[in-house]
């Protein structure tokens, strides 16, 4: 029983060290505020270490019984330092991944390198350990009562934290006071709505589906029939819709990344011209844990909007992702996933008590809807059926059909959402004096590059999305614009309309030029001429970047990249929008063309990440 207990001891303990670790780590890496992960790291990797140092008493057992007995500070320190050895690789290679291969994977040879880094600090702990079990106050943890103690002050210390309110502690439900300017009266209220992998084909008119709130916004305002998001990542658009920079700018291009404090925002702007600002996003992390909180003067906490599944740090720790997984595969089609967003009615009721309140007090408003239902997993809405699987991954013919069902249904959400929103400011009277817009971040594909999802290639299903702008007043109301747009527009558009000069560093164009002014009065006069527009990815393995000109687009892609995109890819998407006949090599100068006009906006925008913020106007 001794040496069982010295393998459990030194298992527990050395368990809950790994996991408190990479709590740290990923706090530091996703600084949510919530410290719940330290409480579930340490709980988790120690009761899986108690298991691993189960197995390394019975192998101290058996050298026992072989007559190759070990101290009792050497059995501790075998057990403790093989158990840290074996969970800190598996950590190492998760975490650093995300961090610092950009979720690309690790070769053999760097994974051994890394392994072979790991095993020779366990060497040397295993060679100092013992003297620091027999020399210093440390001896107490050879002693059942030692080792639990100890493990007990571990975990109440990580459960204090996990139970302290963190930086949320800071957001008290007082709705925000502001001095507004006189001359913001004749300015717009705005209402800006998200929606992440809503693709170009699911709007009204293409979709086959009766969606009622959408065709209002489609009838009252303009429709941009080529709106291209600047990435198939929702959280790399959402941040070149807020700076109005493309992602070799802002910098939210990695699935560790996060909106760095120095750029300056939509938010931000709206805020310093004297709105008041609310953030209403279905995803917690969007809210306070990665950047996008920047310039908001309220965000859906306050409102009292629960949320679910908001420990999005303890949704990072290797253990718990893993867990999830298992829980996924064991339960097949039984086990229902659980959403990790809000639903989108319960956005919309927030975001109505911010603007009846904002409203009362006289005050102009920019208010951010973020919906999230068209993302996988897709759901049904009575909850009974459901179909999730990895970007870019086939699934079988007969469940196709389900897919493009669920997803309509997903749609029909956010459709709902909308029409909820476009009613309820009727019925206020708010409606005339509001700027209302709606864009999709990202598209989805739907099997017609041998996968679905989202995140993986820029094909035009991933990165054509639907732009809906309502002007006050219902100007220009059921027009479509033909020409093509970047999300990088909508930004210093907004702005413009609200009264703002877009800064320097913002990498779009206001869309309501003299172009388009020139284009609403006389709608046969030529089309703008063509302005190429970029694409970015880095996620998941996929390096891949794309400037779209029409006709034309340029794709290329890293040697590694998952789904075996070909290096450089060349589309006439006049001839073949479905974008199968790769023309790489036989067009000659329209490629060269296409390639510098690739480089420029690269060489442009990647300026803008390291130079310091350009003077605010």
């Amino acid at each position: 029983m001794e040496r069982l207990w010295q393998g459990c001891a030194g298992g527990l303990l050395a368990g809950t060290g790994i996991g408190l670790a990479e709590a740290v780590w990923v706090l530091s890496q996703i600084p949510t505020g919530e410290y719940v992960a330290l409480a579930v790291g340490a709980l988790g990797y120690g009761l899986l270490g108690l298991l691993l140092g189960l197995a390394h008493g019975a192998v101290l057992v058996l050298l026992d019984a072989l007559r190759l007995r070990a101290s009792a500070p050497t059995g501790f320190s075998l057990a403790a330092v093989g158990t840290g050895c074996l969970q800190g690789a598996w950590v190492l290679v998760y975490q650093g991944e995300r961090a610092f291969f950009m979720d690309a994977g690790l070769r053999v040879a760097e994974r051994f390198a890394l392994f072979a880094i790991v095993g020779i600090l366990g060497l040397v702990a295993l060679w100092l350990l013992p003297v620091f079990l027999t020399r210093t106050p440390l001896k107490v943890l050879l002693r059942p009562r030692g080792a639990l103690a100890a493990w007990v002050a571990v975990m109440g210390l990580a459960a204090l934290f996990a139970a302290s309110p963190g930086t949320q502690s800071s957001l008290r439900p007082v709705f925000p006071s502001k001095d507004q300017e006189p001359e913001l009266a004749a300015l717009p209220d705005i209402v800006l709505i998200s929606v992440e992998s809503w693709r170009e084909g699911a709007r009204p008119s293409l979709s086959g589906t009766d969606l009622p709130g959408l065709r209002t916004i489609d009838q009252a305002g303009l429709h941009f029939a080529e709106h291209v998001a600047t990435s198939s990542w929702y959280r790399s658009s959402l941040a070149s819709l807020m700076t109005g920079q493309y992602p070799m700018a802002h910098g939210v291009d990695s699935a560790a990344a996060r909106l760095a404090e120095d750029r300056f925002t939509l938010a931000e702007a709206l805020a310093e011209r004297g709105f008041v600002t609310g953030a209403f996003p279905a995803r917690g992390e969007l809210e306070y844990a990665l950047g996008f909180e920047q310039g908001f003067d309220w965000r859906i906490s306050q409102a009292g909007a629960a949320g679910r599944s908001r420990a999005q740090s303890a949704r990072s720790l290797r253990l718990v992702n893993r867990l999830q997984l298992m829980r996924r595969s064991l339960g097949g089609g039984g086990s229902v996933p659980v959403e990790t967003h809000r639903p989108s009615h319960e956005v919309v009721a927030a975001a109505r008590g911010f603007i009846d309140e904002a409203r009362a007090r006289g005050l102009r408003y920019f208010v951010w809807l973020h919906l999230a239902e068209p993302a996988p997993p897709y759901l049904s809405r009575d909850g009974l059926r459901w179909v999730e699987g990895q970007p870019g991954h086939s699934v079988p013919d007969e469940q196709r059909d389900e897919v493009l069902s669920l997803y309509a249904e997903e749609v029909g959400a956010v459709d709902s959402a909308v029409g909820e929103m476009v009613t309820w400011l009727r019925a206020e009277e708010a409606w005339d004096q509001t700027l209302f817009v709606v864009v999709g971040l990202n598209g989805a594909e739907h099997f017609e590059h041998g996968g679905w999802g989202s995140g993986d290639t820029l094909y035009d299903e991933q990165i054509l999305t639907p732009l809906y702008i309502r002007l006050p007043g219902d100007v220009h109301a059921g027009r479509t614009v033909p020409w093509q747009v970047s999300l990088v527009d909508l930004a210093p558009t907004i702005a413009a309309l609200g009264g703002v000069v877009p800064p320097m560093s913002w990498e779009g164009a206001p869309i309501f030029d003299e172009i388009f002014e020139a284009w609403a009065t006389a709608p046969s006069s030529p089309p703008p001429p063509v302005r190429p527009v970029m694409a970015q990815l880095n996620r998941r393995g996929a390096l891949v970047e794309a400037v779209r000109a029409p006709p034309w687009k340029l794709v290329r892609a890293n040697e590694r990249n998952p789904r075996g995109l070909p290096l450089q890819a060349v589309f006439n998407l006049g001839r073949d929008g479905g974008e199968r006949h790769n023309l790489a090599g036989q067009i000659g100068s329209h490629e060269a063309e296409l390639s510098r006009m690739l480089r420029e906006i690269v060489a442009g925008s990647g300026a803008w990440r390291t130079q310091p913020e350009a003077p605010r106007p």
